[in-house]
């Protein structure tokens, strides 16, 4: 049985300003450090096995500090298969601007997005990974992005993706997931 627990990076400026971020490489607001160690000294008592991060800055930076407050010291794995998922051309753009544009953003998950990817292939992407990875760990930690987090958690609760699209998540928020061969869920904690 695989523990799994996921975090959303700490908030970033383009976050803050409802700016979509996708790939994009901001830093985190001196603002969210706060925030982020408050996350870290919720999780300072678990013992992971391993750390895997997008390797994507935010979320790097994100690692560190709770790497930085945990008593156990697990390895932090850099990984793209975390990454937030790719929107492509609407990177950079406003939130409310693009759904003006593109009705079916975040309404659709085989929407794709202009030189990006679907949160369908988001999906796929996100649970390989975790199918891959939990049969190898007792206790991991993802630090990774709302996009995945709401494809791991519809994963975890066999819910269909599209009716997590819009789930509200905070930079504050863990997820716990169990995965074992014969069953899955995730609760917020």
């Amino acid at each position: 049985m695989a523990e799994i627990y996921l975090v959303r990076h700490g908030k970033t400026r383009l976050n803050d300003k409802q700016i979509i971020i996708g790939h994009l490489n901001p830093s985190l607001m001196k603002s969210s450090l706060l925030e982020t160690k408050r996350l870290a000294l919720k999780l300072k008592d678990l013992d992971f096995d391993v750390i895997f991060s997008s390797d994507l800055k935010r979320a790097v930076q994100t690692s560190k500090i709770i790497l930085k407050y945990l008593n156990y010291k697990p390895k932090l794995v850099l990984i793209p298969e975390l990454r937030e998922i790719n929107y492509g051309k609407l990177s950079g753009k406003s939130k409310k601007k693009i759904l003006l544009d593109y009705p079916l953003y975040h309404k659709d998950i085989n929407f794709l997005n202009p030189e990006g990817e679907s949160f369908k292939q988001l999906y796929k992407r996100s649970t390989s990974f975790l199918k891959k990875i939990a049969p190898k760990y007792d206790k991991i930690l993802f630090v990774t992005h709302s996009g995945c987090i709401r494809a791991l958690y519809s994963y975890c609760n066999n819910k269909n993706l599209k009716d997590n699209l819009n789930l509200t998540l905070g930079h504050d928020k863990i997820v716990k997931c169990i995965v074992t061969k014969k069953r899955k869920s995730a609760v917020f904690i």
